[in-house]
């Protein structure tokens, strides 16, 4: 059996990039400034307030324009409406770039962890996994500047910070950060780490960056009572878990840098670089689930019809 064939979004990198929640600190919204505020506060903002009391924050402003500008005061609103659709539509008819695309993967792929020097090898999910879940809610009517939520915030990002930078004590792959659509306001936040095993995990769970957050929860708890935290982890072994993403972007365990040592001109030989664990899913064991799993051939899905997937492979990130 051949090795699983690396996506070109795979090739190796010097230099370690941020897990996708940080990049989403990162990227910016490209307003003015000092409105130009990362991609995280906009969506944590929006979250705030329904679209009702969006709506009415706005007449006002509107209304506070008018009073001053007169008829001037609704042109803004009006380029702006008017950017937005000729935009759309220079983007649907082919004659503008849709950013939406970028990154994407036009195939079917899946996310397998290579060996230190980068090697994927030809056996699936062959390595153990951990996966944390951890989130919390805000319980409060008014929502992120209730008691004690900047000091939760706080705690959370020194945590999610600490395992960015501690990546090799803590065996820690990747982070991606979600909110949940349960109700209008106020939705729960989700965090996904990915570790290579639970050692790692319980490591981090019992050093000093976590234990100060869990202190100060526990302190505090009785006069919280609108904050909801949570976890559930995941230790899974080899053999045991799988992943599939078709035209996407690198996300999830796919969005992922694993560290690998290669070849260099160094007084040692080597150095560490950083890759994606994206390979080839089109065909080979990866095509069928229980193939991704390493348990069979990949032949359950052989008496469908048109079960072969038809896409290019490649795309650049």
């Amino acid at each position: 059996m051949s090795a699983f064939k690396p996506l070109q979004a795979s090739a190796p990198q010097d230099k370690r990039h941020n897990t996708q929640r940080w990049e989403s600190f990162r990227t910016k919204s490209g307003w003015l400034p000092p409105f130009n505020f990362s991609v995280n506060d906009l969506n944590t903002f929006r979250d705030q307030l329904t679209i009702s009391s969006w709506l009415a924050l706005g007449a006002c402003f509107q209304g506070l324009a008018y009073l001053l500008f007169g008829r001037l005061a609704f042109l803004p609103a009006g380029f702006l409406l008017f950017y937005r659709t000729a935009d759309a539509f220079l983007q649907a008819a082919g004659w503008k770039s849709n950013p939406m695309m970028k990154d994407v993967i036009l195939t079917k792929f899946s996310a397998q962890l290579p060996d230190e020097n980068g090697d994927f090898g030809a056996q699936a999910s062959r390595e153990e996994i951990c996966v944390l879940l951890i989130g919390t809610r805000i319980n409060h009517p008014l929502g992120i500047i209730g008691p004690g939520v900047q000091e939760i915030g706080t705690y959370f990002n020194r945590m999610s910070k600490e395992l960015e930078h501690e990546f090799d004590t803590y065996g820690m792959l990747g982070i991606t950060e979600w909110t949940a659509n349960e109700r209008p306001t106020g939705n729960e936040i989700l965090q996904v780490c990915y570790f290579k095993n639970a050692e790692g995990l319980h490591k981090f769970a019992h050093g000093p960056t976590h234990r100060a957050g869990w202190d100060w929860w526990n302190r505090t708890i009785a006069s919280h009572p609108h904050i909801s935290i949570w976890h559930e982890i995941y230790h899974v072994p080899a053999q045991r878990w799988e992943t599939i993403y078709a035209n996407s972007s690198p996300t999830l365990l796919g969005g992922c840098r694993v560290p690998i040592v290669t070849k260099s001109a160094t007084s040692d030989g080597t150095e560490k670089r950083w890759m994606r664990p994206l390979v080839d899913a089109t065909r080979g064991p990866l095509r069928t689930s229980r193939g991704r799993m390493g348990v069979s051939r990949a032949l359950e899905h052989e008496g469908y019809r048109g079960y072969e997937y038809v896409g290019d492979v490649g795309g650049k990130v």
